[in-house]
């Protein structure tokens, strides 16, 4: 959980990084609430609140409804948040919000069509049309990380009931599953001597293990990289995109190493020319989602007032 106060010119003027993994939906609601009086009593002139959330999204009803990754369902967030807070109070997927912070101000800067995936717990989706985000039907659209890239692979994970995804496949959820099967098969890799130490192996563990140039790592995150080329072929014939943008926490940490393997992927299976998309790491890492929750408040708020 990331929050923080943001400027007219997206500078991030005050922030907090709180860990979410095993709360309940009371307890995760407690504690954004907290996180976001203390950020608005901070900053006195903060005039609305943009929320990133990685769930399904209900627009007029201001609700969180459904995520794969955390205990939400129905949470009425807006009308609780703006009670709280006593500000207007804007809410979009997270992966959407990053998705406008790279159009607007990062990597994608001045692209009209843009597709951005970010790769962390999960991999979460993002599509800017002509300018303006996609969302489909009911709100709810663009989950490309739930895009099946392999018939009967393994399960997806959280509540996704599906098998194969490109989530169950390439975030780094998958890559720390992989990791901790081939650590026990070569046990004298610099991951098969962090398990036999009794240390956790996550997806940050086995990038660190690939940066120092670990060569069991290094296959398992250009196997990731392979995988997600896949699924931007798949989007870049979909979409046609003039760029995509991979962000997130594995991105973030492996940076070439796995998205010199995306790219030979989209290039030998994509249809021409979309296969020569470009794509590109994200530039405002951690801020990504920050900055588009404050572009939301700004923009829907100068919408509401006229």
């Amino acid at each position: 959980m990331a929050i923080g106060a943001v400027d007219a010119e997206h500078r991030v003027r005050h922030s907090r990084v709180e860990p979410t993994r095993g709360l309940g939906a009371d307890e995760l609601v407690a504690r954004l609430t907290a996180g976001l009086i203390e950020a608005r009593d901070a900053e006195p002139t903060v005039g609305a609140v943009g929320l990133g959330l990685p769930c399904a999204i209900d627009h007029d009803r201001g609700e969180a409804v459904s995520a794969v990754n955390l205990p939400i369902s129905r949470v009425p967030i807006r009308d609780y948040l703006v009670e709280q807070l006593g500000l207007p109070v804007y809410l979009d997927n997270d992966a959407n919000l990053a998705a406008i912070a790279e159009q607007r101000a990062g990597a994608a800067r001045g692209a009209r069509h843009v597709v951005m995936l970010t790769v962390g717990t999960g991999i979460g989706g993002g599509v800017i049309v002509d300018g303006r985000v996609y969302r489909g039907g009911s709100g709810s659209g663009a989950e490309l990380g739930h895009m099946v890239i392999a018939d009967g692979g393994p399960d997806c994970q959280g509540t996704c009931p599906n098998r194969g995804c490109l989530e169950a496949m390439a975030s780094g959820t998958a890559l720390a599953r992989e990791a901790r099967a081939s650590a026990e098969a070569n046990p004298d890799s610099r991951l098969g001597r962090l398990l036999a130490a009794g240390a956790g192996i996550d997806g940050p563990a086995v990038v660190q293990a690939a940066v120092a140039g670990d060569s069991l790592a290094l296959r398992l995150v250009e196997l990731a990289g392979e995988r997600l080329g896949a699924g931007l072929s798949s989007l870049a014939n979909i979409f046609a995109p003039e760029v995509f943008v991979v962000g997130g926490g594995v991105t973030g940490g492996a940076g070439e190493l796995l998205l010199q393997p995306a790219r030979r992927e989209l290039r030998s299976r994509a249809l021409r020319p979309n296969g020569e998309t470009p794509v590109l790491a994200a530039e405002l890492g951690p801020a990504a989602g920050l900055v588009g929750a404050a572009l939301l408040a700004m923009d829907d708020g100068a919408g509401a007032s006229g």
